[in-house]
């Protein structure tokens, strides 16, 4: 445990009160805090961006993110078709069965695609879920090559969506954009004009919000991490590349434990009490 304080400390993620003999939240951790924040606060920026995804394929633009291992919709810009999808704002979907999440999926390693089967399973949501892991995996590989993801009635018969990730600046998911709609408007011959559509709208998007698509150059403000999904109730200990330094920004709800095994420590503690003081 000392060492682990010592540590973060030393990064300014914690700070030692000696008067009292009492451990407190330090300022690296409210600038993590204040960027997934600001993760969360791009709605107004993206909505242009939805607005003219919306125009150009005539179907409900949406932005959606990845919030407890499902898939929730922010907002969206509902088309003016008469015959159109209604996505619920708020609605979650198991991330194996909905665009926006095979999307997001389709940038992490094998591993932590499996970790997200483990815990959340495969879910039957349709007769057209994908219930194996090998037809996920496979329609993973698809989604790299296009660049873009369908859910083909995998959520909700008779409704299609087509979906593209948005970046943060350090090339990872930020978000997820789609269309959707009924399956007799989004037709099977219109989804790679759609998905084109979608995945230039969201390079456009990533490029507003400050983002970096995959291949550009990231590592010299970010480092390059990757945080492993295995373990239920622990981070699961496993080594890290950093270019130039441990990142600098931080999107994992588990913070601190992230930046303690960027940094060599052992996460394996439940770090903080809700007063900020460690347990």
């Amino acid at each position: 445990m000392h060492r682990l304080l010592a540590t973060l400390e030393k990064r300014r993620f914690v700070q030692f009160d000696r008067a009292e003999s009492k451990w407190h939240v330090g300022a690296q951790s409210f600038s993590v805090g204040a960027t997934f924040t600001r993760r969360r606060n791009f709605v107004a920026q993206a909505m242009p961006y939805l607005r003219k995804l919306r125009d150009l394929t005539r179907e409900t633009a949406n932005l959606a993110v990845v919030d407890d291992e499902s898939i929730i919709v922010l907002t969206r810009m509902e088309s003016r078709e008469i015959m159109r999808s209604l996505t619920k704002v708020g609605g979650r979907v198991a991330m194996v069965a909905s665009g926006g999440g095979k999307a997001v999926l389709a940038t992490w390693s094998d591993d932590d695609v499996n970790a997200i089967i483990h815990r959340q399973g495969m879910p039957r949501l349709t007769e057209k879920s994908i219930v194996r892991p090998s037809d996920l995996f496979k329609e993973l590989e698809t989604i790299r090559r296009q660049g873009y993801a369908v859910d083909d009635e995998e959520a909700r018969i008779g409704l299609r969506c087509v979906a593209a990730v948005v970046y943060s600046d350090c090339s990872e998911p930020l978000a997820a954009i789609s269309v959707s709609g009924m399956t007799s408007r989004v037709t099977e011959e219109r989804v790679p004009a759609l998905g084109n559509a979608v995945r230039e709208v969201a390079a456009e998007l990533t490029a507003a919000l400050g983002g970096v698509m995959p291949g550009g150059n990231r590592s010299e403000r970010c480092g390059e991490f990757r945080l492993s999904l295995r373990a239920e109730t622990s981070v699961r200990s496993r080594p890290y590349t950093c270019r130039g330094g441990p990142a600098k920004r931080w999107t994992s709800r588990r913070t601190l434990e992230v930046a303690a095994r960027t940094l060599g420590a052992n996460p394996k503690i439940n770090l903080m009490s809700q007063s900020g003081v460690p347990k």
